[in-house]
């Protein structure tokens, strides 16, 4: 029997995201070996204290939590994920100081964790990136041979087109971080919002002990996002959220639930999705 893959999640812990890091802990071909934080539905140490309440108070689980770096200088996160980036659940006061004291197991930050991560899983590490690529592409620099330690990485983004340009909020985010991801030698699978955003959960799925944990998170959100996808915000049979970083995690969990078409290199972008599979390992995990 094949030993589950040792896997990185590498996320801007917002209220997508916890259901993703819900559904890879819950999977049994792979480990959740680390997770590092970035920015982008909130602040890197935020996504921090987020992804710890995942995985300790949803999950019961314990695996380490390594601030990323922060955002630019001028950025604001868009509010679509709530005032602490999990829809108002945890609040969003938090003390800088504290949370990397609690957060941060390796002084050298993300990116390190990511490149010593590819060594010690040398041809078996699987990365999730399910925020923007600012930890990834410092991990790159830091790592030149990233790309052949890597078994694979799962990237909920669009790979972008040849004229550079940005297909959903984590390319655009950080377009930089992006471009060097897509020009290098990394196996990745690019799973765009087109694709995710027709994957919706309703009430039912969150019935679980875990599911009814994140559902307050997931009716913020949901009513966030109900305008940009067409479905009910409202409690009740119509109700919907998008699966979005799920999505991504299921796929990097088990990459035949996904149909792939090569782009360049050794980047593959989703051309279908077996939408039911995923729909019922995502609901299985929540239980």
């Amino acid at each position: 029997m094949t030993s589950p893959a040792p896997l990185l999640i590498d996320t801007d812990c917002g209220c997508d995201d916890a259901v993703a890091i819900v559904t890879a802990i819950g999977a049994p071909e792979v480990t959740v070996a680390l997770i590092t934080s970035t920015w982008g539905n909130c602040a890197a140490n935020v996504a921090a204290r987020n992804a710890r309440w995942v995985v300790e108070e949803v999950c019961g689980a314990r695996i380490d939590v390594i601030e990323g770096s922060p955002a630019p200088a001028g950025w604001k996160p868009t509010g679509v994920h709530g005032p602490d980036g999990l829809g108002g659940t945890l609040g969003a006061a938090v003390d800088p100081g504290t949370v990397r004291a609690r957060h941060t197991a390796r002084a050298d930050g993300a990116a390190a964790a990511i490149a010593s991560f590819a060594r010690t899983h040398a041809g078996r590490g699987r990365l999730l990136c399910i925020g923007p690529l600012t930890n990834l592409a410092a991990a790159l620099t830091l790592e030149p041979a990233l790309a052949d330690l890597i078994d694979r990485a799962v990237l909920m983004a669009g790979l972008p087109t040849a004229g550079g340009v940005a297909v959903d909020t984590n390319v655009d985010a950080d377009a930089a971080a992006t471009a060097a991801v897509a020009e290098s030698g990394l196996r990745c699978t690019w799973v765009g919002i087109p694709h995710t955003s027709r994957i919706l959960l309703s009430e039912s799925d969150f019935d679980g002990p875990r599911g009814r944990m994140l559902l307050p998170t997931q009716r913020y959100y949901a009513a966030q996002r109900a305008s940009t996808f067409g479905y009910s915000p409202d409690p009740g049979p119509r109700w919907r959220v998008p699966a979005h970083d799920a999505v991504a995690a299921a796929v990097a969990i088990d990459p035949t639930m996904a149909v792939t078409q090569l782009a360049n290199g050794r980047h593959q972008k989703v051309a279908a999705l077996d939408e039911t599979s995923i729909r019922d390992r995502i609901r299985v995990a929540l239980r």
